[in-house]
C-alpha cells in the first residue's frame, strides 16, 4: 500500500489539483442571474441567486437554545471523545462552567506478581493537551483538582452524556496544585503531569492480587477515578486519555522484595477497555445567555454558542419552501462574530457545524449532522473550506461560513420534518470555546443566508 512520507508533496498535489479544477471550471462559466457569477455554471443551466437581505422567501430567524445533553460515550464505538476537559471558568457572558472526568481503569496485563511486594508510590500520569487554542480561562492561574475513587460502576454497554454522573467517595485519594503555565504556542505531543495518590489506595491494590485476574474482575472491585476541579481553580484544560503515544495511566511503583533497591512499575491504563466520560455543568443564572434563551426578540440581534453542554443557535427559514420546484445549487449560512475584549481568555471556536432535528430524538444512532456541513467543517487538511473561522472581511469583521446545499434541497422538497437547523461548535464535547454572533437584524454583524438555485 502506498503511504505518504514526510517528503511526499501531498499539499502541493492537492493545491495543484484544486487550482487546475478552478481554472477549468472558470474557463467555461457563463454568469446569468444576480450572484450566479459566484458559482460555476454550464451553458445550459440558468442559476438564480437570492439572499436573506433582499428576498422574503429567505426570511431568517435565530434564537439561542439550551442543549439538553451531549453524547460523550457510545458503546457501539467504545468512545465518543478523544480529549477530556477538566476545570472551572467563570465567564461574564456564559456564566460558570465546571467539567469533571470519570474514567475506568484497565489492566496492562493480568495477574502481576505482587507476592511480598511493598508500595513505593502510586502515581497518576495525565497528559495535558499542549494546544493552547482549547485551554480556556485564566491559564496563568493555578490548576487545582482532586481525585476520588468512584463508588458506582459505569456500564460499558450504556451510552453516557455530559450530564451523566456516578457515585464517588467524598474523601480525595489525591490532589493536584500546579503553578505551571500552559500557554504553549502549538500542539506537540502532550505535557505529562504526575499526581501522587494516597498510600492507602495503593496498598489496597497491592494487597488484593485477585483484583488483577482480568479487566472485568478489576473494574468490579475498582470502579474508576473521578477527577474534578477544586475551589480556587480558574481554568479549563484538556487531557489526553486515549492517545496511544501519550498514554495517561495510573502506575504502581513497588519493591518486589524487601532487599530490592530498584522499584518495579505496573500500569493501569485509561486509554481503552472501559468507560471514559465527562460531567459538564453550566450555571448561566443572571447572564446574557440566560436572558437570550428562546427569545426571538434577542435572537434578532445576538445569539450565543458554547462547547461542552453549552448553548446552540437555532436557525429557521420558515418561507424557504415558497421557492417551489427548484434545484439547490448552493446554500450558505454566514455568521459574523461580535468581538469582545475577553476572547484571549474565553476563546472563540476554530470550527462550527450544523445539525438537524432528529425524527426520533431517543435514537442515538440516527444521524443528526448535516452531511456536507459536518464533512467540510471537519476537514483539517484544508480548513479554509467550510465552517472554519474566516479571515476578516473588508469591514474588519470575522465571519464563519456553513454549507448545506443537499440538506436545503430536502427542505425545499418537503422531505424533512421541519426547516430548523442548529449551529454548534464542532466536536463540542471536547471543546469549551464559545462565541457571540450577530442575529439576522443586527445592522453591523448580520447573520445572512445566501442561496443559488435553478428553476425547474
Amino acid at each position: 500500500m502506498f503511504a505518504f512520507t514526510r517528503t511526499t508533496p501531498i499539499f502541493s498535489c492537492i493545491a495543484t489539483m484544486l487550482l487546475a479544477a478552478t481554472m477549468l471550471l472558470g474557463s467555461c462559466a457563463k454568469p446569468t442571474n444576480a450572484g450566479s457569477d459566484l458559482l460555476p455554471a454550464s451553458d445550459d443551466i440558468d442559476i438564480s441567486y437570492a439572499d436573506s437581505n433582499t428576498d422574503p422567501r429567505l426570511l431568517l430567524k435565530a434564537t439561542t437554545v439550551a442543549d439538553d445533553s451531549v453524547v460523550t460515550y457510545l458503546p457501539s464505538s467504545g468512545i465518543a471523545m478523544g480529549k477530556f476537559s477538566c476545570g472551572y471558568i467563570n465567564d461574564p457572558i456564559f456564566g460558570k462552567t465546571t467539567s469533571s472526568i470519570y474514567s475506568q481503569l484497565r489492566l496492562s496485563f493480568p495477574n502481576p506478581d505482587f507476592t511480598g511486594a511493598t508500595l513505593d508510590s502510586l502515581i497518576l500520569i495525565l497528559y495535558l493537551s499542549s494546544d493552547s487554542r482549547f485551554n480556556i480561562g485564566d491559564t496563568l492561574s493555578n490548576t487545582i483538582f482532586n481525585i476520588h475513587e468512584m463508588t458506582s460502576k459505569p456500564d460499558i454497554n450504556a451510552s453516557y452524556y455530559t450530564k451523566s454522573q456516578f457515585g464517588y467517595a467524598p474523601t480525595p485519594i489525591g490532589n493536584y496544585l500546579s503553578t505551571d503555565r500552559y500557554r504553549q504556542p502549538r500542539p506537540r505531543l502532550g505535557v505529562p503531569i504526575r499526581i501522587r495518590l494516597s498510600a492507602a489506595f495503593g496498598n489496597k491494590l497491592l494487597q488484593n492480587p485477585n483484583y488483577f485476574d482480568d479487566n472485568a474482575t478489576f473494574q468490579e472491585a475498582i470502579k474508576g477515578l473521578y477527577i474534578t476541579p477544586a475551589i480556587g481553580c480558574q481554568t479549563m484544560l484538556r487531557y489526553l486519555l486515549t492517545e496511544s503515544n501519550a498514554p495517561s495511566r495510573l502506575t504502581i511503583y513497588y519493591k518486589a522484595k524487601p532487599t530490592d533497591t530498584n522499584s518495579t512499575a505496573y500500569d493501569l491504563l485509561l486509554n481503552n477497555g472501559g468507560v471514559r466520560t465527562i460531567n459538564a455543568q453550566h450555571n448561566i443564572a443572571g447572564t446574557p445567555v440566560q436572558a437570550a434563551l428562546n427569545s426571538a426578540a434577542i435572537g434578532d440581534s445576538v445569539v450565543y454558542v458554547q462547547g461542552l453542554g453549552g448553548s446552540n443557535i437555532k436557525v429557521d427559514l420558515p418561507n424557504i419552501r415558497q421557492f417551489g420546484k427548484i434545484i439547490v445549487n448552493k446554500a450558505e449560512l454566514w455568521l459574523t462574530e461580535i468581538p469582545s475584549a475577553d476572547t484571549t481568555i474565553y476563546k472563540v471556536p476554530r470550527q462550527l457545524t450544523v445539525t438537524k432535528n432528529k425524527i426520533n430524538p431517543s435514537d442515538i444512532t440516527e444521524a443528526e449532522f448535516i452531511r456536507e456541513a459536518l464533512y467540510f467543517s471537519a476537514v483539517d487538511v484544508l480548513p479554509e473550506l467550510e465552517g472554519t473561522r474566516r479571515s476578516r472581511d473588508a469591514q474588519g469583521r470575522v465571519r464563519y461560513k456553513l454549507n448545506m446545499a443537499s440538506y436545503m434541497q430536502a427542505v425545499v422538497d418537503g422531505k424533512t420534518p421541519d426547516q430548523s437547523i442548529f449551529v454548534k461548535i464542532y466536536n463540542k464535547t471536547e471543546r469549551v470555546n464559545r462565541a457571540v454572533f450577530g442575529g439576522p437584524k443586527n445592522s453591523k454583524y448580520k447573520m445572512e443566508f445566501k442561496f443559488w438555485y435553478t428553476k425547474l
